[in-house]
């Protein structure tokens, strides 16, 4: 089993990465990203995602990329033809096409996929053949690639021409109607490349990010395995979350009351309070040693359980040492996020950031505890209007 390493950013500088040209953070425990749309808040998000997981999975992925969804080759800002995301002075390298690496790492890195192609393709064909299929495939993507500090080399491959069908390319070309089946199978394939280690038996730590966009009142561990659910169910009992938690299964939540009549009840009859609260701490406790991002967490809550969420963040952060990092334009979770600092003496462990953008320049301002309860109004103005 791979090993997780213990990570927590104290500088982050994105260089045209989407729409930032060039920003510095210093994060502290808890970060709230803030900004009205279009600002750059969510590429914050993703560009940590990128260093940390040292994937681009999110680029095959609609719900995650928008409305680039076709045009992963925008990840990199357009005014540049690479992208740079450093976390603690070591550097990812982003770049949007084959054609602008070097040439060394260009000819090995188009040998690797060539033989992660050829491999792939089991018809009998002559090597002509499957050298004239696998020719097509480059002339139909490119491909995003990233590199990273370690040695690891992510690629992402994209259609040239986004109009053009993987079926329209080979149809006029291909004789060989066994293998057109699986061409076409190879194409879709594509779509969840896998990453490339640049060095043979290089032994590459993950480090732990957790990344939630969805609705907090779904219910996450349903794509747990049996061994993963019994784990989480330990950790809700050590934490007391649910009072007399007897069993924690897919569908409902198992009580033992003093007298030991056994009660189960399915998750459908638990409000929405109990199920954000129980998918707040999955995330957290799957983020243990690591990063946790969240994704406009206001979106899927009633105001009356931000205090909740609030509270469980903090909490369970500080516990299970981890880094949190969300973007909002809700000027009530701000206010809630400080009243509770205030309250439980974390003023350290915030850190607010507003992003703006002037002129089509995004910019930040940061605002630590004390300058955010001094300019609490500036920061309503600011949030309005989205």
């Amino acid at each position: 089993m791979e090993k997780t390493k213990k990570i927590k950013i104290n500088n982050l500088v994105i260089k045209n990465y989407r729409s930032i040209e060039n920003l510095e953070l210093k994060p502290k425990q808890i970060n709230v990203i803030v900004g009205k749309n279009n600002t750059g808040k969510s590429s914050i998000l993703y560009a940590i995602d990128i260093f940390c997981s040292k994937s681009l999975d999110h680029l095959a992925e609609s719900k995650y990329f928008g409305s680039f969804s076709n045009k992963p080759q925008y990840e990199i800002n357009v005014k540049a033809k690479n992208a740079e995301i450093s976390c603690n002075k070591n550097k990812a390298t982003l770049f949007k096409s084959l054609k602008l690496i070097d040439t060394e790492k260009r000819n090995k890195l188009t040998q690797m996929i060539y033989k992660i192609i050829n491999e792939k393709v089991k018809t009998e064909i002559s090597e002509e053949q499957k050298l004239h299929y696998i020719n097509l495939i480059f002339q139909y993507y490119d491909f995003v690639i990233a590199f990273f500090p370690d040695g690891t080399v992510t690629i992402r491959p994209y259609p040239i021409d986004p109009k053009k069908s993987a079926h329209d390319l080979f149809k006029d070309t291909s004789e060989n109607v066994q293998f057109s089946f699986e061409f076409a199978e190879l194409f879709n394939w594509l779509n969840g490349f896998p990453e490339i280690n640049w060095e043979e038996n290089l032994s590459v730590g993950q480090k732990n990010v957790q990344f939630v966009s969805d609705d907090l009142k779904k219910r996450f561990f349903k794509q747990f395995n049996e061994k993963q659910l019994i784990e989480f169910e330990f950790f809700l009992k050590d934490n007391d979350v649910i009072p007399n938690l007897e069993r924690l299964t897919f569908d409902s939540i198992v009580t033992k009351s003093s007298s030991g009549e056994i009660e189960t009840i399915p998750f459908e009859f638990y409000g929405d309070g109990t199920i954000v609260l129980i998918n707040t701490l999955y995330y957290l406790h799957q983020a243990k040693n690591g990063i946790l991002l969240i994704e406009e967490p206001e979106n899927h809550l009633h105001p009356g359980f931000l205090n909740i969420f609030i509270d469980t963040i903090f909490k369970y952060s500080e516990k299970l040492k981890i880094q949190v990092f969300m973007t909002s334009h809700s000027y009530d979770l701000i206010e809630e996020i400080l009243a509770y600092s205030q309250k439980n003496g974390k003023e350290r462990e915030l850190m607010i950031t507003l992003m703006v953008k002037k002129k089509g320049i995004i910019e930040k301002t940061d605002f630590p505890f004390a300058k955010a309860n001094r300019y609490l109004n500036q920061l309503r103005i600011d949030l309005r209007g989205i």
